[in-house]
């Protein structure tokens, strides 16, 4: 599954208004840092979208 956007938010204050958007429009977030997790998330696409 390939994303439909991918964010690269500036600041916290950013990433917290594009989480609180994705959250009053019911737009499924996974977020994706460096390490352990890019092993874990192609499991978690299969259930969710990708922001």
């Amino acid at each position: 599954m390939v994303p439909e956007v991918v964010i690269f938010p500036e600041s916290i204050e950013e990433g917290s208004k594009v989480v609180r958007f994705a959250n009053k429009h019911q737009i499924p977030v996974v977020p994706v840092g460096i390490g352990p997790v890019l092993k874990n998330i192609s499991s978690r696409l299969k259930e969710e979208g990708f922001l």
